[in-house]
């Protein structure tokens, strides 16, 4: 029986922290987040704003079972499975929760993971609120997973400054 079929999404914890910073470390040597987060700054920086998620985690107001946050983890009692940092848009614009980051233990690829925690985390968004997703353009598995969860890509794609472009998905929750 798979473990990760009673796993949940819940909001950060500290002891969480270790595990999602290999995560993003794994995923920037492959090429899914940018490789600033190896170097012996970006590992600092990566740290610091991991702690500062964690800290924050309240200010993001998607409803969970487990109390509001911004960065969440699926696992069970024993396994870290992934987790996702979301970004919230403010009062005024109401109705858009970025996916800033995402990532799967790359043990798990190919097992649902990705799919479950896109699936919880938009049964929990308020009707009518839109998914957006960034990602890098190298990030061909993310790009399938989304494609394949009823997000569309947009057009244009961002440069955030000092970065690389990111592909931008949207997927309207109304209907979920």
């Amino acid at each position: 029986m798979n473990s990760h079929l009673h796993a949940k999404l819940h909001p950060i914890g500290l002891l969480d922290i270790p595990a999602v910073y290999d995560l993003v470390q794994a995923g920037a040597m492959r090429g899914a987040y940018s490789d600033n987060y190896l170097n012996e700054q970006g590992l600092v920086s990566l740290l610091w704003q991991l702690l500062c998620g964690w800290a924050a985690n309240t200010k993001c107001p998607i409803p969970m079972e487990t109390g509001a946050g911004s960065m969440q983890v699926l696992k069970d009692n024993e396994n870290l499975y992934g987790f996702a940092w979301l970004e919230c848009a403010s009062r005024q614009h109401n109705g858009i929760v970025t996916l800033k980051m995402f990532s799967v233990r790359q043990d798990m690829n190919g097992m649902g993971i990705g799919k479950t925690m896109l699936e919880l985390i938009e049964a929990r968004l308020p009707k009518c609120w839109v998914l957006r997703a960034e990602c890098t353009p190298y990030a061909k598995g993310m790009k399938a997973l989304l494609r394949h969860s009823g997000f569309k890509r947009e057009r244009q794609s961002i440069v955030p400054m000092g970065c690389h472009g990111l592909d931008v998905y949207i997927k309207d929750t109304s209907g979920v």
